[in-house]
């Protein structure tokens, strides 16, 4: 809106009939430069999160491997976001990043294995992309995460429906996409298809697209936490709650649970209510459900050697204590790539670059990880559950899935901090809804701010 800046008997200038306006390379006629962002950050989101999900098992043949195609996916939309000026490369992030892949180059010169290459140019293009960030609007952070829950609820509904084939037929009515996908596309290293326990004619459902159902049970979590954090509607809680449990990972549990105490420290009464009601009901329908005698024999894993407890929390433990005998430790490792290739354990953050690059660089790649989590970010809540699931659930350091999914969920998007200082529990949240808006991201029927630079 042009305004004079004259005195008030003047008269005021015409106002043009038609903007035209640059914006990162691109020119759009009436569309403003804050749309056009808004548009092409919702684009890209949207691109990248389909990679995300749908394209998880697919990947491109790299180097003798197969390399995951939301890699390809996330640089893609970063070029998509430099054409459209709206990417911003963080200067801390990139110095950090920096004194990591210095650290862990130079550990290679005196590793006691020769090093995979190809390794370690996969960890620094993933971590790069992780060095960008958008300034963008509450709306348009609001509108992403929008995008994400029901991305989830769609997930939700394929794995109620794995349920129900298997119970009405089999799991052999199925879709496999390790028939479909022809092997030199195929991600491989995880396990796809996993029985309930062993002999069981029943599968964990893994919602067709995810690796594995630890990973689907992660996003369902991670999508649980949002809507307990910002939108609070009390059909999507039950329904991820439903399908966490049924996953029968407890992987998703355990992110939640980590971030829980945050939660609670900083909950509306309504959220309270919410909770205390979840934790008066789920008890009984655990028992019930059966879910508890399908789980309970996990309890007892962690002192059971080869069992799924004991790989994914003791046998890393167990690793890093051997390596950290050794006095070189300090400055290096066996070498990219050189951990022990075992799809059945899941190799700590801490513990793979712990073994491949040597303590320094474990402890600059873990300052870069919690500074792109937790700097500026917009709920410290959804962090602390992204770092856990990061460093303690998934063999995550050269897996692109697990890391871009924390990246976009609380490291890419920086609307203005303002956002934290609304009433515990999200009064913004609670009254979102994106029809409101207009595409300018504006509430309908609000009164706009003249400028006086126009």
């Amino acid at each position: 809106m042009i305004v004079s800046t004259a005195g008030p008997g003047a008269p005021r200038p015409a106002r043009p009939s038609t903007a035209l306006v640059l914006h990162g390379g691109s020119a759009r006629r009436g569309e403003g430069a804050g749309t056009a962002a808004q548009r092409a950050t919702l684009y890209a989101f949207a691109a990248m999160l389909f990679t995300l999900i749908v394209l998880q098992k697919f990947g491109v043949p790299a180097a003798g491997t197969v390399a995951s195609f939301s890699l390809i996916g996330f640089s893609l939309s970063h070029l998509y976001l430099v054409f459209r000026g709206v990417l911003k490369l963080n200067p801390v992030r990139l110095i950090l990043y920096s004194l990591f892949l210095v650290s862990a180059i130079v550990s290679q010169f005196f590793a006691t294995l020769p090093p995979s290459f190809p390794s370690l140019l996969l960890v620094a293009l993933i971590y790069f992309i992780c060095c960008f960030e958008i300034q963008c609007s509450k709306e348009t952070y609001l509108k992403c995460l929008s995008m994400f829950q029901n991305a989830i609820v769609g997930v939700c509904g394929l794995t109620l429906l794995q349920h129900a084939i298997q119970i009405v037929w089999s799991a052999d009515y199925w879709i496999n996409l390790d028939e479909l996908i022809p092997p030199s596309f195929r991600y491989v290293q995880f396990v796809y298809l996993q029985p309930l326990e062993w002999g069981s004619r029943f599968y964990k459902p893994n919602a067709y697209f995810f690796l594995e159902v630890s990973i689907l049970s992660q996003f369902v979590g991670m999508a649980l936490l949002i809507e307990v954090i910002w939108f609070q509607r009390l059909w999507r809680l039950a329904l991820y709650s439903v399908v966490m449990l049924s996953a029968f990972a407890g992987t998703g549990l355990l992110l939640v649970l980590s971030a829980m105490p945050l939660v609670l420290l900083r909950t509306s009464p309504r959220v309270a209510g919410l909770l205390a009601a979840a934790l008066l009901i789920l008890p009984p329908a655990v028992f019930l459900s059966g879910w508890y005698e399908a789980v309970q024999h996990r309890i007892t894993e962690l002192n059971r050697p080869n069992t799924s407890g004991n790989q994914r929390f003791v046998a890393p433990v167990i690793e890093m204590r051997e390596f950290y005998k050794r006095p070189e430790a300090i400055y290096s490792g066996k070498g990219a790539g050189n951990i022990l290739q075992n799809p059945d354990i899941v190799w700590w953050s801490l513990a793979k670059v712990s073994v491949e690059y040597g303590l320094i660089s474990t402890v600059l790649f873990h300052i870069f990880l919690i500074h792109m989590l937790f700097s500026r970010t917009p709920t410290r809540r959804l962090a602390l559950g992204l770092l856990v699931s990061f460093v303690f659930l998934n063999g995550s350091l050269a897996v692109p899935v697990n890391g871009f999914i924390c990246y976009l969920l609380a490291g890419l998007l920086r609307p203005d901090l303002s956002i934290r200082r609304l009433n515990p529990g999200g009064l913004w949240a609670t009254a979102f809804d994106p029809r409101r808006y207009d595409q300018d991201g504006v509430a309908r029927g609000s009164i706009p701010q003249r400028s006086a630079t126009g």
